[in-house]
């Protein structure tokens, strides 16, 4: 899958909080701000504008960078989105796992990622990336 490396970390104020800025080449959108302590958590806003409705059932779906999303240079686990008041909540490796990606290249946007509304939720996302460590430690002992 192609991506874009377009993205800029800017310092804010608070020393592990930075901005999170994509050059699309016609015009930089602030997507959103990376917070770096614990295990790190990309935060940003949706507005209903910002809705998917051709994936994720009635409800749609979210999407994010998907070079954010995959750069291992910027260490996050955690995706907040507030959206219409509500936190939504997911882990990075949920969002790529579950998501679907794609360009809307007529538009000149970036490859994003995108997630049905439905599937976020901090318990989901937890429960997933258990069910790795057990699966990864069985694998372990197979060898």
């Amino acid at each position: 899958m192609e991506s874009t490396k377009n993205l800029e970390l800017i310092p804010t104020k608070f020393s592990s909080v930075y901005n999170v800025s994509l050059d699309l080449g016609f015009e930089v959108r602030h997507i959103g701000q990376v917070d770096f302590a614990g295990q790190g958590t990309f935060l940003t806003h949706r507005k209903p504008k910002h809705i998917f409705s051709n994936h994720g059932g009635n409800q749609g779906s979210l999407g994010i960078n998907y070079s954010l999303l995959t750069d291992e240079s910027i260490p996050f686990q955690w995706i907040v989105i507030d959206y219409a008041n509500h936190k939504l909540v997911t882990s990075r490796l949920y969002f790529l796992t579950h998501g679907k990606c794609f360009k809307f290249a007529n538009q000149g946007f970036e490859l994003q990622c995108f997630l049905p509304i439905t599937s976020f939720g901090l318990n989901r996302a937890r429960e997933f990336e258990d069910s790795l460590t057990i699966q990864g430690n069985l694998f372990e002992r197979a060898s």
